[in-house]
């Protein structure tokens, strides 16, 4: 699964896109966000290294993609 947005007979322009499909089959997505901009995603890393101890899961740390796959 760690490649849908390659299933064959399926088109997804965004990895985000193949996140919510993932979700509506009934599989456990840790939550993402879109941000625009790269000032939008550092932000966005240092809310969750914040409220990493937070979290119900261990994490090392964040993860940014870009979200269209072309």
């Amino acid at each position: 699964m760690f490649n849908i947005q390659r299933a064959e007979g399926v088109a997804y322009r965004t990895h985000s896109e193949s996140l919510d499909l993932l979700r509506h089959l009934g599989f456990k997505v840790i939550d993402n966000t879109v941000c625009h901009g790269i000032d939008a995603a550092f932000a966005r890393v240092k809310e969750i290294g914040e409220k990493r101890l937070d979290l119900s899961y261990e994490i090392d740390g964040a993860v940014i993609k870009v979200d269209d796959i072309a």
